[in-house]
């Protein structure tokens, strides 16, 4: 029993302010700040940027992946995109993703032009969804 006091009594309790203690924390923190919050700020002011200089007849692609010409700015907050000829949506402009440049519509373009060129060269016949084979 003498011996749990005696190692009590040998380390000697510290007092005072030891620095070296906040050091991990310190450091965790900035790692934090460089890796994560300074990314997320510079990602923040781009997008904003990006929303400031909207303009009518941009093509624009919303977060959950609709693709429409933007065809009014109603306020600061609303605008009006067209999906398709008769489809007009009133959405927050925060909703938008990115805005879309010109030459990516015309490589989808391309794309399924090339894609019904070989639909053609087959017969006509439509491929096959998922890989799947189709029974003839």
């Amino acid at each position: 029993m003498e011996l749990v006091p005696s190692l009590w009594a040998a380390a000697a309790p510290t007092s005072g302010f030891n620095l070296l203690q906040f050091l991990p924390l310190v450091l965790v923190f900035g790692l934090m700040y460089v890796f994560w919050i300074r990314p997320q700020q510079q990602k923040d002011a781009k997008n904003k940027e990006m929303l400031a200089a909207l303009k009518v007849g941009d093509t624009v692609m919303t977060q959950a992946g609709l693709i429409g010409t933007l065809v009014a700015l109603t306020d600061e907050r609303e605008i009006l995109v067209r999906l398709c000829p008769e489809v007009e949506v009133r959405m927050v402009r925060g909703a938008i993703s990115q805005v879309i440049t010109s030459d990516v519509p015309k490589k989808v373009r391309q794309a399924f032009q090339r894609d019904k060129g070989r639909a053609k060269d087959r017969g006509g016949a439509k491929p096959a969804r998922g890989g799947q084979r189709t029974a003839g």
